[in-house]
């Protein structure tokens, strides 16, 4: 605003021009406070998003080791997501909400992806029942996210029943090498 005030203060045109330059220089200068606030802003909702990230990979952290568990998780992301002196607060509503439906899908991805890991039906059960108790999950999930967890849970449950079938057939096997009619038959002695 200083230099715009020196500029018309040196200018020597007719009135008419310095109106006109006066209106351009206030239109421009303009621009650029819009632009400084814009660019300012920005930078405080990225730095605000990294804060939120690290609490949220904090919070990721405690469920994949098992000291919290999906609603005290979400409870946790609620604490620092909601309130006008929390770091979620400070952020623009839409982006807000966006960071807290990722962190919890995440979440929800994690403790799954934990139960499935164990490799047995029992962590397959778990990761059906951590959906089927919970419906709200699949409105949190994207349906891809949806699809993708469904389909794993479907794929380890074939393997799981493909190596079932497959011990099953070696105990067939070594029953009828050993001379006996099936599996049941062999004395329990020679199933050690």
């Amino acid at each position: 605003n200083q230099q715009k005030v020196d500029f018309l203060s040196k200018h020597r045109g007719s009135t008419n021009s310095s109106t006109l330059l006066d209106a351009e220089l206030t239109s421009l200068s303009g621009s650029f406070e819009r632009a400084a606030v814009s660019a300012t802003r920005e930078a405080q909702i990225g730095s605000l998003s990294r804060q939120f990230g690290d609490k949220g990979n904090q919070i990721i952290s405690q469920v994949s080791s098992g000291t919290m568990d999906v609603p005290e998780a979400f409870l946790e992301i609620n604490k620092f997501a909601v309130g006008d002196d929390t770091v979620g607060g400070a952020l623009p509503t839409n982006t807000r909400l966006s960071l807290v439906d990722a962190l919890q899908s995440q979440i929800i991805i994690t403790k799954i992806e934990d139960d499935l890991r164990l490799g047995d039906e029992a962590g397959i059960a778990r990761a059906r029942l951590r959906l089927d108790q919970n419906p709200h999950f699949t409105e949190i999930l994207s349906t891809s996210e949806l699809v993708r967890i469904e389909k794993r849970i479907r794929d380890q449950e074939t393997a799981i029943n493909i190596a079932d079938i497959n011990i099953a057939k070696g105990r067939q096997k070594f029953a009828g090498d050993m001379g006996y009619p099936n599996y049941a038959a062999v004395p329990p002695a020679m199933k050690i």
